[in-house]
């Protein structure tokens, strides 16, 4: 036998060896692998079964994130909200209650129960109506000229009125309907006409007498959820309005 059968011999004899080595720990050891495999399984499951409770926890964590939002009052309390699916009916509903409560003021209100009595500049007016300076701040952006003329004018009506003895002592909204209502992506436009009852005082008489009439309310705008507030949680705002008024006469 040469060198190299004899080194292949050794090679094969060795390698039967490790085997033998290896099935005699395994055959005095089965009971302790079979331990640590089961082990291993089990452990296996138990890391599969804690990763799907935690992706189906995210899943209802992320759920109730998107179905709800936060919201804070004017006061500064946190409110958790709701959402709701952005609908015409909503907003049609909402702006017409809004525009109807706001625009129309009597003399009572902008006086403060008749106790103020100058009003020399439009700022006067609205310094004295929370109506209107919210009408201002929520539902107009101070960026658009086209609106912004519109409030100024509408203001210099009121002063005018004020000035001649033409506003109304008392307004009552006895009720409204609403013309039209259009909304096509994200801008709007609607008009409400608004019944009214008014109480008057004339004062070359010294006497008080009641009128009836309507108020027509004309307005354009948009949706932008980026400027919803509390008092204005649709983001609505105009772009320009027309508004007609009740004025004193017999």
């Amino acid at each position: 036998m040469n060198n190299e059968d004899k080194k292949v011999k050794k090679e094969f004899t060795e390698d039967e060896t490790i085997v033998f080595k290896a099935e005699r720990l395994f055959a005095k050891n089965w009971f302790v692998i079979a331990l640590i495999s089961i082990s291993v399984t089990f452990y296996g499951l138990y890391v599969l079964e804690k990763t799907a409770t935690a992706i189906e926890e995210l899943k209802d964590t992320v759920y109730t994130n998107n179905l709800y939002t936060i919201m804070t009052t004017v006061d500064g309390r946190s409110l958790k909200v709701k959402k709701t699916k952005l609908e015409a009916k909503f907003i049609e509903k909402w702006l017409a209650k809004t525009l109807v409560e706001n625009f129309i003021v009597s003399r009572s209100e902008i006086t403060d129960n008749f106790r103020i009595t100058k009003f020399t500049t439009p700022k006067d007016v609205i310094s004295n109506s929370y109506k209107l300076q919210f009408l201002y701040k929520d539902l107009m952006s101070k960026e658009d000229k086209t609106v912004q003329k519109d409030f100024r004018t509408y203001l210099f009506k009121l002063q005018s009125m004020l000035g001649e003895d033409k506003m109304p002592e008392f307004i009552t909204i006895n009720n409204y309907n609403i013309d039209y209502f259009n909304f096509n992506q994200n801008t709007f436009s609607m008009k409400v006409n608004v019944t009214v009852g008014t109480i008057n005082y004339d004062l070359s008489k010294d006497e008080k007498y009641e009128k009836k009439g309507i108020v027509p309310i004309i307005v354009n705008g948009y949706v932008d959820l980026s400027k919803s507030t509390e008092l204005n949680p649709y983001g609505l705002l105009l772009k320009s309005f027309n508004i007609g008024v009740m004025i004193k006469s017999r």
